[in-house]
């Protein structure tokens, strides 16, 4: 008789190449796990999901994490890198033709404090504009909702990533800027979860971890990139131009970088936002569980 799988609930923005892999290989199944994917709506659906542990792991902007660590008492963790970079172009409607144009306006924003808003936000302050002053968020929340409060006419402008920063130009929607500008070491992704039921699951969360490992060294070491291309494309029912996209972001070692992390950090400070676990980006990282899972068994 073969041991039951574990039901793990992974609550993510967008897809992630490394774990279709793990999926497709079998890794998580070795390690007893099941693990199954729900994108969110926003960041606000992610993190209350995962503080009342709808969800057991969270692929998020770190922002998030630092947003809602202790904010609602629990405490949240980021384990891991879920992504090696971030793709933050800035998209306008056809009558925004330049900066000042959005004066008055209404741009559209995951939740109006937190991760991609404030990286909108400096872009924006970049060119003298000013939240509430010059213009004002609505909370659309992930990025095809954005992208349909765009094309509603809802709002002017917003952070579309891919691939919805193509169906963008379809549209006739214009590139105005992207965080690289204003912001290029930006980090990417981590993987978080809430401390007190990580700690309550230590084993499973190392073992989500190992498999993530594997499914990594797989990637960079497999010659036959076409060959995974494909099996990321059918794994997640999208195109092989999208699926060579999301197989360029995964980060060649999961490890935690703080002068990485520090950047959404600062950001969040400098914007005046009080942080309940404390300036210290230590207190929002917990890097022994993907240690404990690099090791041999």
């Amino acid at each position: 008789m073969t041991n039951k799988l574990i039901d793990i609930e992974l609550i993510t923005f967008a897809p992630s190449a490394t774990v279709a892999i793990a999926q497709n290989y079998g890794f998580f199944k070795e390690e007893g796990l099941n693990v199954l994917e729900t994108r969110t709506p926003s960041s606000s659906v992610q993190m209350k999901g995962l503080i009342d542990e709808t969800y057991q792991f969270a692929s998020t902007a770190f922002d998030n994490v630092l947003a809602w660590s202790k904010r609602d008492g629990a405490e949240i963790l980021a384990i891991a890198k879920a992504s090696s970079m971030v793709t933050l172009p800035m998209y306008v409607t056809q009558e925004i033709s330049e900066w000042i144009d959005i004066k008055g306006k209404v741009l559209a924003v995951d939740a109006v404090d937190t991760a991609y808003a404030l990286v909108l936000r400096r872009i924006l302050q970049a060119h003298d504009l000013i939240l509430d002053r010059d213009y004002s968020f609505f909370p659309a929340g992930s990025t095809g909702f954005r992208f349909d409060s765009m094309y509603s006419g809802k709002t002017c402008g917003a952070i579309l990533n891919p691939p919805w920063n193509k169906k963008a130009e379809e549209c006739g929607m214009k590139l105005l800027a992207d965080h690289n500008q204003v912001l290029p070491e930006y980090p990417g992704g981590t993987y978080a979860v809430s401390k007190d039921w990580a700690t309550k699951n230590r084993q499973v969360v190392i073992a989500f971890l190992r498999s993530m490992l594997r499914a990594t060294d797989l990637i960079y070491s497999e010659s036959d990139h076409v060959r995974l291309t494909e099996v990321i494309s059918q794994g997640l029912g999208i195109s092989a131009s999208e699926a060579s996209g999301i197989f360029s972001r995964v980060p060649s070692r999961l490890q935690l970088i703080g002068e990485e992390l520090q950047i959404p950090l600062t950001l969040r400070t400098d914007f005046g936002f009080h942080l309940p676990n404390g300036t210290n980006v230590d207190n929002y990282l917990d890097r022994s569980f993907l240690s404990e899972a690099i090791t041999p068994k």
